[in-house]
């Protein structure tokens, strides 16, 4: 199943609700500048070791800065058999664009990927 663009408010209502995986795959550094609040960071660059991180059996949703690298880890998990993965329309841009929550400043940011085994648990 191919995965799904989403608008940035679809994909907020879901991370409200909880029950997801929210993840963006852009690289650390830019996680550095602005993130959103409970994504977990799987870079693209380093996806493919990273990958089994996501649950296959919950919904994933997945950011980047303007949908493509998003849609490429889409694909990769497509492989993996997961079937519930949405794309964020427009990635980060879009959803600053939709006044959707944002955390600016390195001192916010967490690097769970370069730093832990296991990520943050996604309610």
């Amino acid at each position: 199943m191919a995965a799904q663009r989403v608008a940035p408010e679809e994909a907020h209502r879901a991370l409200s609700a909880g029950g997801v995986q929210f993840v963006d795959v852009r690289e650390v550094v830019e996680c550095d500048a602005e993130r959103v609040e409970g994504a977990l960071n799987l870079p693209l660059s380093r996806f493919g070791e990273l990958a089994g991180q996501v649950d296959p059996s919950r919904p994933v949703y997945l950011l980047c800065r303007s949908g493509s690298r998003a849609a490429d880890a889409a694909a990769r998990l497509a492989k993996l058999g997961h079937e519930r993965v949405y794309i964020v329309d427009g990635g980060l841009s879009a959803w600053a664009a939709a006044g959707k929550p944002t955390i600016k400043g390195r001192a916010a940011c967490g690097h769970w990927t370069a730093r832990f085994d296991s990520p943050p648990a996604l309610s």
